[in-house]
């Protein structure tokens, strides 16, 4: 069961506190912001939603670093973008319990996404009132939240429509599941929606994936002992593939990076072929100029390395003679 609550009237209060710690955060740390905005169920007067506040922090996209920054100054941890274009997610303090907080940049899809499905909402009670109707039912018998999205998707993607997005724009918001927040969202399930799709396709995904190079990486739980299997997006280097642990800018490694570290035994799907290799963690001057390589291919990777302490892995996978 998904708790969906009636409408709360203190909620734009809620957010108008927020909003003002996280401008004055930007401002003495000189982050120029394009605006905050109350979005998701709770920024819609008379809606019926789970009772977490979204906040979209909006900047140019040079400034996404800055802001991030920003945030983990108020005690926000970086968590990435979470496989969402150009939308930065964080996990709040304690103190800041029951809100979601983002940092996108002006104007890019997710945003319109959030806009549009909140603006529509609000001028038009008749599908204010569809959509609660939809919350409240599915929230009462989901059995988790990726349950809850998916009996939500047919009225969300009526929602988009009815707001002026365009098939292609609905269709890669519904690929890569932008509707729900960052505290819905199960990496696992999107992960395998990829693989799915990557297997069945040659190697082909769509979406936001449509315009990467992208492999699948079989690793070893270090611990467990599990396969594990990741859609990675890669560089061709000679024989070899060339990938990166970015997790988007998160504060730590992910999971897979650690597993190949203790197990570098590893399997590489690449098209329609698979085969075993072995994972090396370049070093120095090596790591360096092979990051610029990728970064000059995929530039959010300067960014991602921007948003955090730590120097992204770079990992060769050598294919097994």
């Amino acid at each position: 069961m998904i708790a969906v609550v009636e409408y709360d009237p203190a909620w734009p209060a809620r957010f108008e506190q927020l909003r003002r710690e996280y401008a004055a955060a930007m401002a003495a740390a000189g982050v120029p912001v394009v605006a905050i905005e109350h979005v998701g169920s709770t920024s819609v007067p008379g809606l019926a939603a789970k009772p977490i506040i979204d906040c979209d922090i909006i900047v140019a996209e040079p400034d996404v670093a800055a802001a991030s920054q920003a945030l983990a100054g108020l005690g926000f941890t970086p968590e990435g973008d979470l496989g969402i274009p150009l939308r930065w997610a964080f996990k709040e303090p304690a103190r800041l319990a029951g809100t979601n907080t983002y940092v996108i940049v002006e104007g890019c899809l997710s945003l319109r996404n959030h806009l549009a499905v909140r603006d529509i909402l609000r001028q038009d009670a008749g599908l204010r009132e569809q959509y609660a109707a939809v919350k409240r039912r599915v929230g009462a018998t989901a059995a988790d939240i990726n349950e809850y999205g998916r009996g939500k998707n047919a009225v969300v993607q009526q929602i988009l429509a009815a707001a002026g997005l365009t098939d292609a724009e609905r269709a890669s918001i519904d690929h890569a599941n932008l509707v729900p927040t960052h505290a819905e969202q199960d990496q696992g399930s999107r992960d395998q929606r990829v693989i799915s799709e990557f297997r069945a396709n040659g190697g082909r995904v769509g979406g936001c994936y449509a315009q990467m190079s992208l492999l699948l990486l079989g690793t070893t739980g270090r611990r467990s002992g599990r396969r594990y299997t990741t859609p990675l997006s890669y560089l061709a280097d000679g024989d070899r593939y060339v990938v990166v642990a970015a997790a988007g800018g998160a504060a730590a490694d992910p999971d897979w990076y650690r597993n190949l570290v203790t197990r570098p035994q590893v399997t590489v799907e690449v098209g329609h072929e698979e085969f075993e290799a072995t994972a090396f963690v370049l070093q120095g001057a090596e790591r360096a100029a092979t990051f610029q390589r990728f970064a000059a291919a995929q530039p959010v990777l300067t960014r991602y390395q921007d948003m955090t302490a730590r120097p992204i892995p770079v990992i060769a996978l050598t294919r097994l003679r």
